[in-house]
């Protein structure tokens, strides 16, 4: 009889770690894969592009501003600029790639500020070479960025949607 009254406890089990494992997953979705929230901005709204007889060049800044949950990382190969072709986002500049340089952290609630500088050149010797899509348009800066909402846990890549700067505009100079 004792035998057979354990029977029942035994068949409990695996139903009652399927629910906690159940349990365990749907919190861990609620707080460990929820990106956090980013604001991104191109400072000013409108940038000057300055043609010479080497190439162009551009400058403006670029504000990261993370308010959470978990921190966000920069990736050291800066920004990429991107403009709107026929409705979609083409990338017609790209900063140098510095791998050795560390990630820039950006904690829960804080922010950052990034001037963005570059140069694109019409000289075979000298890179990058310009695109001849980057000329006057719709813009945005597309970052390298991943995050984490738990310091022991994955680091994800953030999509584009979400690493991506609001519209700006791009000018040639007079």
């Amino acid at each position: 009889m004792g035998f057979i009254a354990s029977v029942p406890a035994w068949e409990e089990i695996p139903a009652r770690i399927l629910s906690l494992c159940c349990i365990a997953v749907l919190v861990g979705c609620q707080t460990g894969g929820r990106p956090p929230d980013i604001a991104i901005t191109a400072v000013p709204q409108t940038v000057i592009l300055q043609r010479n007889a080497q190439g162009v060049t551009f400058q403006m800044t670029s504000v990261i501003r993370n308010a959470g949950p978990g921190q966000i990382s920069v990736l050291p190969c800066g920004p990429q600029l991107q403009r709107d072709i026929e409705g979609r986002w083409q990338t017609v500049w790209s900063s140098p790639c510095l791998p050795e340089s560390p990630a820039r952290e950006i904690l829960a609630g804080d922010s950052a500020i990034v001037p963005v500088m570059g140069a694109a050149f019409t000289v075979p010797e000298l890179s990058p070479q310009l695109d001849p899509r980057f000329v006057g348009g719709s813009y945005r800066l597309l970052w390298s960025l991943t995050y984490k909402t738990d310091p022991t846990g994955p680091t994800k890549e953030l999509p584009s949607d979400l690493s991506s700067s609001p519209r700006f505009t791009v000018t040639e100079a007079k």
